[in-house]
C-alpha cells in the first residue's frame, strides 16, 4: 500500500484541519478526548454539520471522512458500532489495535469557515474536498473499491448494490443489507429502449 510521503498530517493542518483530541480506551469500547490547544472551541466543532475528519498515526493520514450531521453523532458509530456498519466496525477495531499497541492515533477535524457560492447555490466544501482528499492520500483505511480508496458513502452505495444483487442469492454474508419495504430498493424506473441494447 504507497502513500504519498509528501502527504502527509501537515498538509491536512495547512488545510485548516485542527488537531482536536485523541481515540482512547473506555472500559471494551473506545471513546475520544479533546485535549487538543483549545478544547473548548473544539467541542463547538464537533456539532457543526458538514465537517470532514481525520485519523491520524504519527505524520500518517489513516482514514478520512465526512460527515454532514455533525461529528459527535457520526462517533457514536466509531465508539459502538452496529454489527452491519462496515466502516464503523473496522475503523473501530483499526483504532482499538492501534490503542493497544500504544500507538496514539490523533483526531482532525475541518468545519468549513467560509461558504462557497456557484450562481446561486452554496457549495458544502466538505464534501467535494472529501472525493479529493481521498484520492490523493490514499488512506489505508477507507474502504476499497478497485483497488482505489472510496468514500464512505460510496463504500455504503456499493454494499447497497452488492446486498440487491445477492438478494437472489442465500443470505451468508454478514454484510448483507435487507431492503426496508419503503426503501428506494423498490422503486420502479421506467428505462428508455437505449438501456436493452
Amino acid at each position: 500500500h504507497m502513500t504519498n510521503p509528501e502527504l502527509n498530517a501537515d498538509v491536512l493542518l495547512n488545510l485548516g484541519f485542527v488537531d482536536v483530541g485523541r481515540w482512547e480506551t473506555a472500559g471494551d469500547d473506545i471513546g475520544y478526548r479533546l485535549d487538543g490547544v483549545d478544547a473548548e472551541a473544539n467541542q463547538v466543532m464537533l456539532d457543526v454539520p458538514n465537517a470532514l475528519y481525520a485519523f491520524v498515526r504519527g505524520d500518517d493520514v489513516q482514514y478520512i471522512g465526512k460527515t454532514a450531521r455533525s461529528i459527535r453523532r457520526r462517533y457514536v458509530g466509531y465508539c459502538r458500532p452496529g454489527k452491519r456498519q462496515r466502516t464503523n466496525l473496522r475503523c473501530h477495531r483499526n483504532i482499538q489495535a492501534a490503542i493497544q499497541e500504544n500507538t496514539e492515533i490523533r483526531i482532525l477535524v475541518f468545519t468549513p469557515i467560509s461558504h462557497l457560492r456557484y450562481s446561486d447555490f452554496e457549495i458544502n466544501l466538505a464534501a467535494g474536498l472529501e472525493d479529493s482528499l481521498i484520492k490523493a492520500f490514499d488512506p489505508p483505511w477507507n474502504g476499497r473499491e478497485r483497488g482505489q480508496p472510496i468514500t464512505e458513502e460510496a463504500e455504503r452505495e456499493e454494499a447497497e448494490e452488492i446486498g440487491s444483487e445477492q438478494l437472489g442469492a442465500s443470505a451468508e454474508s454478514d454484510s448483507q443489507l435487507k431492503p426496508k419495504a419503503s426503501g428506494p430498493a423498490l422503486a420502479t424506473v421506467v428505462l428508455g429502449p437505449t438501456y436493452y441494447k
